[in-house]
């Protein structure tokens, strides 16, 4: 039996590290670059009893709920 503790593990990917990764196994270079496109440049905003953060920049990670996150990782 197998046990592996993925705490973290989506929110410490690197995005660029990811799409080396994907060259390095021959995947398609449209695929690496969706992937490329779909985890660079987002961001997030907080919002809470009508307070508004300024939008944070999210550069590493993958979205955890993502369909295609386990993939990813």
């Amino acid at each position: 039996m197998l046990f592996l503790d993925i705490e973290g593990a989506f929110s410490n990917a690197v995005p660029s590290r990811l799409a080396h990764n994907l060259r390095k196994c021959r995947i398609l270079g449209k695929y690496v670059n969706f992937v490329e496109r779909m985890l660079n440049s987002r961001s997030i905003l907080l919002k809470y009893d009508g307070y508004m953060a300024a939008p944070l920049v999210i550069d590493n990670s993958i979205g955890q709920g993502d369909p295609p996150s386990m993939v990813l990782y």
